[in-house]
């Protein structure tokens, strides 16, 4: 019998010469992946000595058995060893296999972990399929491209389209999971040219992209598949275990709902157990991407905005919703009581403009007005005025003194205590505290300045390191006192300047 060493392994880089020397010809699929092939009959005894303990060893996770035939032959690491073109690391990947994965990919090339069986399946999809998070981590950390074979979910989905409407053990169908997802979806289903073409200098920027692009194709497909089922069958997909629609709404996946309404229309009107629709959610949870798409309805958004709110019989409207307290989460987008009742004020302002004008003034179940009920809602967030006004009000005294300059009459922010408190949130308290952070910087960098240019002019240049010391450490403060009021100062300017366009869609996305 021929020796082991003399197998013939096709596309391997291993010895395809029989022991009397004649060269063993063997026809390999057209594939990337190479593969071993029985040859002839008189071939199997030697097949099977190589290759049936290698599966079994992946199957087992024996990593010993596995080492001594790698070890003599390194590379059938890369050798299809079964009829379906699978090499050892799609057999242990399935097999939920870790610590021999972990061996086994060390002696693997990158793009080793690429190839691809005769379905297509690189391993990273078999450990996917066998939920063992480590085992896929184990082939990213080797190939940091692995992640991009994301259309690996679009060509199982091809496969077995009945996967858009299965459920896992909670009950839950993928586009349940994908609508808990904001960031994961882009914006297009494609990629553009220069796109592709900025994004190619920027690696990791790419991929994140390309990411977010086959996310947005693989929810298109899902949908286009669900469509195909029953009204009734739609209707249950999309209310239990939870309703998606509106799990998307809350956490702002505007994208997600863009995919699903352009198809189906008449999610548009969907409600959820408390007669609240999307638009509803949208304000409630301070969502404006999805409040947004109000604007692109027509005449609907009329009869939407009418929808009144049942939870616990309130008989809230949709301006009462925006009278609420948003959740924690949406306030601290922006920093401060203050800023954070500045967007308040814009949310209300916003949905005051859509709604009927007899619901400005309508009362809920607890006879309150959607103002009267913002009013309490949001009596802690008030005192951020005080805040702000004294705040204002220091730094310019701070700012006069340092200048120098000296006022007769005690300095008060003018406009104190008046009517129109909640107002003075959106323009004037915003300006004044700009203008007094911006004013005391000024002051103080020159003031350092001059300080600095009087210690150079008067000291003994006998020891020059001691102006030097000092010019440091006053320079130290002037960027100490810039480092802790600069986030304050840019969330005071954006909030108040760049929050204006929040409630103004710019293009047609619905139905582009």
């Amino acid at each position: 019998m021929p020796m082991e060493e003399d197998i013939c392994l096709d596309a391997a880089g291993l010895s395809t010469q029989t022991p009397s020397g004649s060269q063993i010809e063997c026809a390999t699929p057209n594939r990337e992946l190479p593969y071993l092939i029985l040859c002839d009959a008189e071939r199997r005894k030697e097949y099977l000595s190589l290759c049936v303990p290698l599966y079994q060893a992946a199957i087992k996770g024996d990593w010993k058995v596995a080492k001594d035939v790698i070890d003599k032959y390194p590379g059938i690491v890369r050798v299809a060893i079964t009829r379906k073109w699978e090499t050892a690391l799609h057999i242990a990947a399935a097999a939920k296999r870790t610590a021999f994965v972990k061996e086994l990919v060390e002696r693997m090339n990158e793009e080793d972990l690429a190839l691809k069986n005769k379905d297509d399946n690189t391993a990273i999809c078999f450990a996917a399929a066998s939920g063992i998070v480590e085992i896929a981590m184990i082939m990213v950390e080797k190939n940091k491209n692995l992640p991009m074979i994301q259309d690996l979910a679009l060509k199982i989905l091809k496969e077995d389209r009945s996967l858009a409407y299965a459920r896992d053990t909670n009950g839950e169908t993928a586009l349940h999971v994908l609508a808990r997802k904001p960031s994961t979806i882009a914006n297009k289903s494609y990629l553009g040219i220069w796109k592709r073409s900025i994004n190619s200098c920027f690696e990791w920027i790419y991929h994140k992209d390309l990411m977010q692009t086959l996310a947005h194709q693989l929810v298109e497909k899902l949908w286009e598949h669900v469509l195909q089922l029953q009204d009734w069958e739609i209707s249950k997909l999309i209310k239990t275990p939870s309703k998606l629609l509106f799990d998307a709404a809350e956490l702002g996946n505007v994208e997600f709902l863009i995919i699903l309404i352009r198809a189906y229309p008449d999610l548009i009107w969907k409600v959820d157990q408390n007669n609240r629709s999307l638009f509803h959610s949208a304000v409630l949870y301070r969502q404006e991407a999805i409040f947004n798409l109000i604007y692109e309805i027509g005449a609907i958004k009329d009869l939407i905005a009418a929808y009144k709110d049942k939870n616990n019989n309130d008989n809230n409207n949709i301006l009462h919703l925006a009278g609420n307290l948003a959740p924690l989460s949406r306030r601290q987008i922006v920093s401060g009581a203050a800023l954070q009742m500045q967007r308040e004020l814009l949310w209300f302002q916003a949905v005051e403009k859509i709604v009927p004008p007899s619901y400005i003034k309508m009362k809920n179940s607890k006879n309150q007005t959607p103002k009267e009920l913002f009013a309490e809602e949001h009596k802690k967030l008030l005192k951020g005025e005080k805040w702000m006004k004294s705040t204002a009000t220091s730094c310019m005294l701070v700012a006069t003194l340092i200048a120098t300059v000296v006022f007769a009459a005690v300095i008060t922010v003018p406009g104190g205590e008046n009517n129109n408190t909640e107002n003075d949130f959106l323009i004037s308290l915003p300006t004044r505290l700009m203008f007094g952070i911006s004013t005391l910087f000024i002051s103080i960098a020159t003031m350092v300045l001059a300080y600095t240019g009087a210690i150079f002019l008067i000291h003994d240049h006998k020891y020059v390191w001691v102006p030097i010391l000092i010019v440091f450490l006053a320079c130290a403060t002037v960027t100490l006192f810039a480092w802790q009021h600069f986030h304050l100062w840019a969330d005071t300017i954006r909030s108040t300047y760049w929050s204006r366009f929040l409630f103004r869609p710019f293009k047609h996305r619905l139905y582009n």
